[in-house]
């Protein structure tokens, strides 16, 4: 799971990167931590808990909250008009669509053997875990453009291909 929020404890507040949420708390990374014992809070969009830090270790933090949470409403939905408008720019850029924004009829399939598609797997999994990674340390992007989050979706959903590929070898 990566989710992006903010986690606020006191004057401090820092953009996290939700690795585990279950009702009771989470897993959180971020390069700085509120002490053991800290309340704190976790925002994402209109969504947030309040809770305590349970422990830390590594650039992580677990959370205890102090009421449950519905991990559902977290998640990200498929629906989003903003994801919705960013892919539809990101494919006109990408393809030089022109001004009226019209996508291109797309290209019959290349097939490729299983080490080549293999490889080419991994070699977007390792673009796409470095490009999430770098766009999860702008605090604006992440307060603003929360669904930065699918592309750990993506990278693990790719994951599971490539080992699924691994295993048939």
């Amino acid at each position: 799971m990566f989710l992006v929020a903010t986690l606020t404890a006191g004057a401090m507040s820092a953009p996290v990167r939700v690795r585990n949420l279950s009702p009771a708390g989470a897993l959180v990374e971020t390069p700085a931590l509120p002490a053991v014992g800290s309340a704190v809070v976790l925002r994402r969009g209109a969504l947030e808990a309040s809770g305590n830090v349970a422990w830390t270790g590594a650039g992580r933090a677990g959370l205890s909250f102090t009421t449950p949470v519905m991990v559902s409403a977290w998640l990200p939905t498929k629906e989003s008009a903003r994801q919705a408008q960013v892919d539809r720019i990101a494919f006109g850029v990408k393809h030089a669509a022109g001004a009226s924004g019209a996508m291109p009829a797309v290209a019959e399939p290349v097939f490729m053997s299983p080490d080549a598609a293999l490889a080419d797997l991994t070699r977007l999994r390792a673009e796409l875990d470095h490009l999430g990674e770098l766009l999860a340390q702008d605090a604006a992007l992440v307060a603003n453009h929360p669904e930065i989050q699918l592309f750990d979706s993506a990278v693990q959903r790719i994951a599971k291909i490539v080992d699924a590929l691994r295993a048939r070898a």
